[in-house]
């Protein structure tokens, strides 16, 4: 065989084989995180949050997941750059995450790669599991910087207190917003909810 025929057929099987595995990687990049997996899951770290202080209140940026957002410059970081309070919160003696008075936002970032079709599933048989203490009052999809977003509003007459959670894929994340309060001030604090959501954020990452 001559030579540089057969040189021609090495490198066109040497083209193949590292398409092969780009596709290979390609395809394997683009799977879905399956649902038994997603309690594994990684979270994106807290110092990843990064706050910055504007005329407007608390810039916070998260660039390597992708999301930035406002909080009011009077409101508190008691734990993380991913957990926000309002300036008038008391919490319960006996447990941090009940309050007596006040708001609270809280957000985190899952490393896994779905669809909104499967994570609205996920989420309701969530609710029917816990349907024995927590009571869903209203579900809805809603518009949330370009995504679509799941808006479950709820409450657990055991804590007396109420929770909304906005829940979002993006790219290769899930997003969770937690908006809680005590029951008596839901309403007070839903108006509060309303303008941070007006201030997310979604970009690259």
């Amino acid at each position: 065989m001559d030579k540089r025929l057969a040189k021609k057929i090495f490198v066109f099987f040497v083209l193949i084989l590292i398409l092969g595995i780009g596709g290979f990687f390609l395809w394997k990049n683009n799977q879905e995180t399956p649902p038994e997996k997603w309690m594994e899951a990684k979270m994106s770290p807290i110092e990843d949050f990064i706050i910055k202080e504007t005329p407007e209140g608390k810039l916070v940026e998260n660039k390597k997941a992708g999301i930035s957002f406002k909080i009011p410059t009077d409101w508190i970081i008691k734990e993380d750059p991913s957990s926000f309070y309002s300036p008038d919160t008391k919490f319960n003696e006996k447990r941090s995450d009940i309050l007596e008075t006040g708001c609270r936002i809280y957000i985190y970032v899952s490393y896994i790669r779905t669809n909104i079709d499967t994570l609205e599933k996920i989420v309701n048989e969530n609710f029917l599991q816990l349907s024995s203490v927590i009571k869903l009052d209203q579900f809805q999809k809603i518009e949330l910087s370009g995504q679509t977003a799941l808006k479950n509003k709820y409450y657990v007459e055991g804590l007396k207190m109420s929770y909304i959670s906005i829940d979002f894929p993006f790219k290769n994340n899930i997003y969770k917003i937690i908006f809680s309060s005590p029951i008596q001030e839901s309403e007070r604090c839903d108006e509060e909810f309303n303008k941070f959501l007006g201030s997310v954020s979604m970009g690259p990452n």
